[in-house]
């Protein structure tokens, strides 16, 4: 009686455990549901700046109302962004944007500003564009910019979108941009997709000396691909950008200690095709400065060129040399790319005989220029 007295009690121990494991369960399922069934919520909120959630710009949006549960004005100044949840999709609302949620209805109407969306999970999502005059069905992400109701352009990156407009509909993606103007013009564009490699991703940089504040930023080249349009951020909403400049190659070395109110930077790159229009952009990257430099001097030592040949065979002539490798080369004024230790090739071909003046130019991190002229003598072989 003993043993089936213990064997007894083990199994009435085991089912409770069983119960006690299938109701703990059902509660979390629960919980996730609680935090699911909202179709819009707000994630976060860029520093610094204002959020409003009325149109007149007097009642500021709080963080602590993450849960939004009536309807909602959300209009932010020229340096916040917002981050929002909405029906399985992250929203990325840029600076000077404006868009209204219909708890009623549980519908976004865009207004106008810049946004970019990806999707967390599968599923058909529109938005309403303007004043509910267009609705667009998101693709798996891309980007919305709107000047005002009738004058916008989409990017399609990943998946197709489709914009409604009463009885017409337009298929974007994926990798396209629809531009449509208020003279009811409509252009496609074909977009470039992501650069798949950015480096660094992560990086913490202790300062100690000038020249520790230079960063390399360097990306995997997207075929076909001539310029890219660089981007630095103080945070990863987008806000406040710090730099926008447009590249030539697939590197640059950039001073973080210019953006002196600054120790955190978040940087992406987007490919430029033949019309200058932005692609998808590359994963975003993050850099974090440390320390306080003791000397504050610049670095003003001009950049390295150093040309090892010029020769001269008919009417073309090879160049070879090297630069500081996180120096820039022009060669009469175009562009001249250098591997990765600073060495180039380049070669000029001219239409006519006589002496001929090569101007080299230098801009290193810093804007400090190495200039040099050589000549060369083109003849009649």
């Amino acid at each position: 009686m003993g043993k089936i007295k213990l064997i007894f009690s083990l199994f009435l121990l085991l089912l409770t455990v069983f119960f006690v494991f299938q109701f703990s369960k059902i509660d979390t399922d629960f919980d996730q549901y609680k935090i699911e069934k909202f179709d819009f919520q707000l994630m976060n909120i860029s520093k610094g700046g204002k959020v409003f959630k009325d149109i007149d710009l007097l009642i500021p949006l709080l963080l602590d109302e993450m849960e939004v549960k009536s309807d909602l004005h959300i209009k932010t100044d020229f340096q916040t962004s917002v981050e929002i949840l909405y029906k399985g999709i992250f929203i990325n609302l840029l600076p000077g944007s404006y868009l209204y949620y219909n708890h009623l209805t549980g519908r976004i109407n865009f207004i106008t500003g810049e946004l970019f969306w990806k999707k967390a999970k599968k599923g058909k999502v529109d938005l309403l564009l303007g004043e509910n005059r267009y609705k667009l069905t998101l693709s798996d992400s891309g980007r919305i910019k709107m000047r005002d109701s009738d004058d916008y352009m989409i990017w399609a990156y990943k998946g197709r979108s489709v914009l409604k407009q009463r009885e017409m509909a337009f298929e974007i993606g994926p990798y396209k941009m629809y531009v449509f103007s208020e003279k009811n013009k409509v252009d496609t564009e074909i977009i470039n997709n992501a650069t798949n490699f950015i480096s660094p991703e992560t990086k913490i940089v202790n300062l100690k000396k000038s020249k520790d504040s230079f960063v390399k930023l360097d990306w995997r080249v997207v075929t076909g691909v001539e310029e890219y349009t660089l981007k630095i951020y103080s945070s990863h909403l987008r806000d406040n950008v710090l730099l926008e400049k447009i590249v030539s190659s697939n590197r640059i070395s950039i001073d973080f200690l210019e953006f002196e109110e600054n120790r955190n930077f978040y940087w992406e790159v987007f490919p430029r095709n033949i019309n200058g229009v932005e692609g998808q952009p590359s994963k975003m990257g993050y850099i974090r400065l440390l320390g306080v430099l003791i000397e504050e001097e610049r670095i003003t030592t001009p950049p390295e060129l150093v040309i090892t040949s010029m020769s001269v065979n008919g009417n073309m002539v090879l160049i070879k040399g090297s630069i500081d490798s996180d120096s820039e080369l022009f060669v009469n004024s175009i562009r001249v790319n250098s591997d990765t230790e600073g060495n180039f090739y380049y070669t000029l071909k001219y239409k006519s005989l006589g002496i001929k003046t090569i101007n080299f130019r230098v801009v290193s991190p810093a804007d400090i220029e190495t200039v040099q002229k050589r000549q060369v003598t083109i003849f009649e072989e």
